[in-house]
């Protein structure tokens, strides 16, 4: 098991205040509130992880590498003069290790403000985990899923918090089989595999925005549109090669974090929860009004029937990784 936690300044987190108010911001403060970010060692985590910071949040860094995660997390600390930077890694790839991140983090933290699920993966091929499940679909979708779930306690004892999804327009003229969720009959498997992740990410987002109703824990998804980041390096198909030469024109990592950020930060938003934020354009040329950018999904991501079936087949699947 890859899973390891060690705080970067001992004794930090027991020192944070319980709540915090700021008037120039309403009662939603960033500053010395607790925020997870998964897939924080590069890209678009990477630039939220270090915007959090500089705010003054607790952070804690999550990626697959011990020694990587903690060297991001150390970095962050020193280029942000921020000394509450923590990290832990899990490789989502098992669910095992994502059950055991959020044991640990209970074990070691009385509160959970912010948990950002935007780990992802874009393969070339189709590939199974070691527990027989499609990779795909676990990181992208099972991983958030379990990890959402056996943070709610937590997270429901902090309110009020915010869960912000990564998904993607990629989820678009895709439909859930809810009997091929491996994608064992994908055609196009990258393109599809992927797309689908996003959309029962989607589903996901909405299902829980009901079932948190009145709970003052607010769950929202985005698309951060085309960035400048790794996650195509790794595929050949048409689609990732058209990527590749229009990198120079995308926008960057921490173009795209504005959009979390705006989610994370903004205290209007507070209440608002089941709701899809986009940014349409791909080019770092052209600025965004964050506050124009919600957007409506597909029709297929509001099937109701589909996403309660989706959530059922989802609780079997992860039933066995969450026993604390």
């Amino acid at each position: 098991m890859f899973f390891l936690l060690y705080p970067v300044q001992s004794g930090l987190w027991s020192k944070y205040p319980q709540n915090v108010y700021n008037e120039n911001m309403g009662k939603w403060a960033i500053n010395n509130k607790v925020c997870l970010v998964t897939g924080a060692t590069s890209g678009i985590g990477l630039a939220t992880a270090k915007e959090l910071a500089r705010d003054g949040a607790c952070v804690i860094v999550v990626g697959r590498s011990k020694k990587e995660s903690q060297a991001v997390a150390l970095s962050i600390a020193d280029e942000t003069n921020c000394p509450k930077v923590d990290y832990l890694s899990a490789d989502f790839q098992s669910l095992r290790e994502v059950r055991d991140l959020a044991r640990e983090f209970q074990k070691r933290y009385k509160r959970l403000d912010v948990l950002i699920n935007n780990a992802g993966v874009y393969l070339k091929d189709r590939q199974l985990t070691q527990e027989g499940l499609e990779l795909t679909f676990t990181v992208n979708y099972l991983a958030p899923f379990l990890l959402t779930d056996l943070l709610l306690p937590i997270l429901k004892k902090s309110a009020p918090a915010r869960i912000i999804n990564v998904s993607s327009n990629s989820h678009r003229g895709l439909k859930i089989d809810l009997d091929d969720l491996m994608t064992e009959r994908a055609i196009d498997h990258p393109k599809t595999a992927y797309g689908k992740s996003k959309l029962a990410l989607l589903m996901f987002t909405y299902q829980l925005a009901e079932k948190l109703a009145g709970t003052h824990v607010d769950v929202n998804a985005i698309c951060p549109g085309g960035v400048a980041t790794n996650i195509w390096q790794c595929n050949n198909d048409l689609a990732t090669k058209a990527f590749r030469l229009a990198v120079p024109l995308l926008k960057t990592p921490e173009q795209a974090a504005e959009l979390i950020i705006y989610l994370v930060k903004s205290p209007e938003l507070e209440g608002v929860s089941g709701k899809f934020f986009a940014l349409q354009n791909h080019l770092k040329y052209i600025k965004s009004d964050l506050r124009k950018t919600e957007r409506q999904s597909s029709p297929e991501s509001y099937d109701t029937q589909i996403a309660q079936e989706l959530w059922k087949a989802s609780e079997e699947l992860c039933e066995k990784y969450k026993d604390f």
